[in-house]
């Protein structure tokens, strides 16, 4: 008998060849194209002309040497933490574990330009750590050790966000029946564990390598953008960029992008990298009282205009992806064709992609002298250095949020409640409305938190698209870098409370929804077990 994913195939070959077409589509305008024009324009001059761009600029050359010594550092150290902590939250049950869990992904949703000003008012020369890391004569900010800190707050999830449902479905049998047999914990980790684990552990460090190398709005902050000294390869595209050495640019660009292809192809930490920090963010806002605060905040028509372009960009951007999350999402649980999993693996590449180059990548397609950019001129549209360009950016770094989450809904529900309403008459918007939709509808919006809070963060490719225009393109976390860069800490710090604020509306979001999907998971596995019962 055939299964009823064949049978969905071979019922709508035609809806079938229809969506594949329209994704496809989706990811070669957003992904493809966007990527491949780095590439092109990085080898425009020859091999030879993009190998001396790398090798020629000693500034450039440090640049890549930084990137590839912050990273693995900062990988490391997550991965350790990844382990621990995932062991910790699959093998116990224990008062605040369901906050612990969402904790994990506060640097999902906290903007990064706002994880780097905490980190500055924590290890910075004025900081709440100053004094004593000046008394032992450590230096934190503009110096290595505070990209190895940014890099791993921003990476903190990756590593154990992938572990934890692994740990928990092989649950700890294994492991205990090892120690029946007198196996210590390290025979039991190095023997049981660690096989088990191994895949889910590489594709978690994989990703994390690669949006380290990646990161930039953190870096940026605490790295104090120093040419031959503290600017990693992002920072790098980005000022060289600036300086119209695109050629230069574009040649750093491509080693970014090329490393985010390859990847196409617990609670004493989360207190140092996200508690603390986030904290000093909301004292220093609220340092000078409330009504400072809120001066800061409605006083500046350039800051007012910003958290407005921020909450109109945010909802355009998300409900963009939310659109095609769940077209994709059902797409490919649904359906079984050639090249499925080359697509569902490009939906990842905007975690591994640098948002700077997302940015730039953009700008080569939509841009005055981009591909696009006469076609767009004739037609009197401008989408670089205004609000199209700004929903474009967000779209593209928020891509995977929804679809991601849907996928694995999709595919446990199975088709066999849609089947079954298609056979009762129902419509595609009844089968939807009333029997899909219910169904993804925690983890559909689980998704769209996520985006949301993303999207409200972006920084790098934002940065980008957007000229940084006070009063015009700067969304709230460009003007929270750009009162920083201007000594105005207080209004600076303002601004950051909201996106901070923001980010934990998020994480009371993200618990009452992970305890409804919980809910609604365990209420499946009782339902599919009733049926084997009476089968």
């Amino acid at each position: 008998m055939s299964s009823p994913h064949s049978r969905a195939t071979h019922a709508s070959p035609a809806i079938n060849a229809g969506l594949v077409a329209v994704a496809a589509a989706i990811v070669g305008l957003l992904i493809v194209v966007p990527l491949a024009s780095v590439f092109y324009e990085a080898l425009a001059g020859g091999v030879s002309a993009w190998w001396a761009a790398l090798s020629h600029d000693p500034d450039t050359r440090h640049a890549i040497w930084l990137s590839l010594t912050v990273a693995p550092v900062a990988v490391a150290v997550n991965t350790v933490f990844g382990i621990a902590a995932a062991w910790l939250v699959a093998r116990f049950r224990f008062p605040g574990r369901s906050v612990l869990i969402s904790f994990f992904d506060v640097p999902f949703s906290v903007s990064p330009v706002v994880a780097g000003l905490a980190l500055v008012l924590i290890f910075g020369r004025q900081g709440l750590l100053g004094p004593t890391l000046a008394w032992l004569d450590w230096k934190v900010i503009f110096s290595w050790p505070g990209l190895v800190l940014a890099t791993t707050f921003v990476t903190l999830p990756l590593v154990v966000r992938e572990l934890i449902p692994v740990m928990e479905a092989i649950g700890p049998d294994e492991e205990m029946a090892a120690v029946s047999l007198g196996a210590s914990g390290w025979q039991v980790f190095w023997r049981v564990t660690l096989p088990n684990i191994r895949w889910a552990l590489l594709h978690g460090i994989v990703l994390a390598n690669a949006r380290a190398m990646g990161e930039f709005g953190a870096v940026y902050v605490v790295s104090g953008h120093i040419a031959g000294a503290t600017d990693t390869m992002p920072l790098r595209v980005e000022k060289l960029f600036q300086e119209y050495r695109q050629p230069a640019s574009m040649a750093v660009a491509s080693v970014l992008a090329g490393l985010a292809l390859l990847v196409a192809a617990a609670a004493a930490i989360v207190g140092l990298l996200i508690v603390v920090p986030l904290a000093s963010v909301f004292y220093e806002a609220l340092a000078g009282g409330v009504s400072a605060w809120w001066a800061a905040l409605s006083h500046d028509p350039d800051t007012r205009h910003a958290i407005w372009l921020s909450l109109t960009v945010a909802p355009v951007a998300v409900a963009v992806n939310t659109v095609f999350g769940i077209a994709a999402a059902w797409l490919v649980a649904r359906f079984r064709f050639p090249g499925r999993s080359v697509l569902i693996s490009f939906f990842d590449v905007p975690f591994s992609v640098s948002p700077v180059v997302a940015g730039l990548a953009l700008v080569l397609i939509f841009g005055r002298q981009g591909l696009l950019g006469p076609t767009l001129a004739w037609l009197d549209w401008k989408v670089i250095f205004s609000w199209p360009g700004l929903v474009l950016a967000t779209t593209f770094v928020t891509l995977p949020l929804v679809v991601r989450e849907l996928i694995p809904v999709m595919e446990a529900i199975g088709p066999d409640e849609e089947m079954a309403a298609v056979s009762l008459g129902a419509s595609g918007w009844q089968v939807f409305w009333r029997v899909t939709l219910p169904n993804i509808r925690w983890a559909l919006l689980h998704g769209i938190v996520l985006a949301n809070a993303r999207a409200m963060g972006e920084f790098g490719a934002v940065y980008v698209v957007s000229g940084h225009i006070a009063g015009a393109t700067d969304t709230m976390p460009l003007r929270v870098e750009k009162l920083f860069q201007e000594y105005r800490q207080p209004a600076s710090m303002a601004v950051a409370s909201v996106l901070a604020g923001l980010a934990l509306v998020t994480l009371v979001a993200k618990f009452v929804i992970e305890r409804r999907l919980e809910a609604e998971s365990r209420d499946l596995a009782a339902a599919r077990a009733t049926g084997e019962t009476h089968a």
